[in-house]
């Protein structure tokens, strides 16, 4: 009796552990297949993601920087870089219209100012000689205090051209840079802006819920 409960015992735990045996013999459960396969084909693209990194990382667009010094060094060269050489043409016709300015602002402001030199010189009572060579084609339609008003005039708008230019050059290296950052963004066309409602309760407490709707916005 006591054999036969023994090799009961032994029959009954041989009956539990063989199929577990078998089951792991046979592989995972589908879970485990599943994670396996996620597992798998993560490793397996793990480095296409790394080259598209690279790519990115190196990509022509990918340099603001570069293009920032290349507009610094010569105006136009970071537009040029950035592929938009549309706007060398805009650029180069405004650079030229204050180029224009600050010449022909500085000639009238140096012939009034010659004007007034010799008509100083002559009311000083100096020798023909010591009287600076001028024409002096305004005799009679302005006087002294008139032609200085003027001159500082032209001297002040020369200034402003010399600012102006200064504000040009950096602006086209600020868009330089800035537009270098900018190509690295999605603006393609499956960009959406959806409606959305949200929950009133979204939240806050229950004590503190009050009747009431929003509206969101969503990019996509």
């Amino acid at each position: 009796m006591a054999m036969r409960g023994v090799l009961c015992l032994l029959m009954g735990v041989l009956g539990i552990v063989l199929p577990s045996l078998a089951q792991q013999a046979e592989g995972p459960g589908p879970d485990s297949t599943q994670a396996r396969i996620r597992r798998d084909s993560a490793v397996a693209y793990a480095p296409q993601q790394v080259v598209d990194s690279a790519r990115k990382a190196n990509n022509y667009w990918g340099k603001p920087q570069k293009a920032a010094l290349y507009s610094a060094l010569l105006p136009g060269a970071g537009q040029v870089y950035n592929r938009e050489i549309w706007k060398v043409p805009i650029l180069y016709a405004g650079i030229g219209t204050l180029a224009y300015l600050w010449h022909n602002n500085g000639l009238l402001y140096y012939r009034f100012d010659r004007i007034l030199q010799g008509r100083n010189a002559v009311d000083a009572g100096l020798a023909p000689g010591q009287v600076p060579v001028y024409t002096d084609e305004f005799v009679g339609l302005y006087d002294k205090r008139q032609l200085i008003q003027i001159r500082d005039g032209y001297r002040r708008n020369r200034d402003l051209t010399v600012i102006i230019s200064t504000l040009v050059y950096l602006l086209q290296i600020a868009d330089a840079h800035v537009f270098a950052h900018l190509k690295g963004f999605n603006i393609n066309d499956d960009l959406a802006l959806r409606p959305a409602a949200l929950p009133p309760t979204l939240g806050q407490p229950a004590w503190a819920v009050q009747p009431g709707a929003s509206l969101t916005w969503t990019l996509r």
